[in-house]
């Protein structure tokens, strides 16, 4: 039978830290535009770098 436990947590497992990077990186790009704050925007900036980084990454 399927078992969509395994399967969730196996996509977890796998793109968790991609979803995660580019959840702070919106996060962060949404602070910086709302608040006028190049910190949280530079910061988003960063997190979205991490993400291509690590999603352009070969195995």
């Amino acid at each position: 039978m399927f078992d969509f436990g395994k399967t969730v947590r196996e996509f977890m497992q796998r793109h968790g830290i991609l979803i995660a990077l580019l959840a702070i990186a919106i996060v962060c790009y949404a602070v910086g535009f709302k608040k006028g704050s190049m910190i949280a925007f530079a910061i988003g900036v960063l997190f979205e770098i991490g993400f291509w980084a690590r999603l352009m990454r070969r195995k």
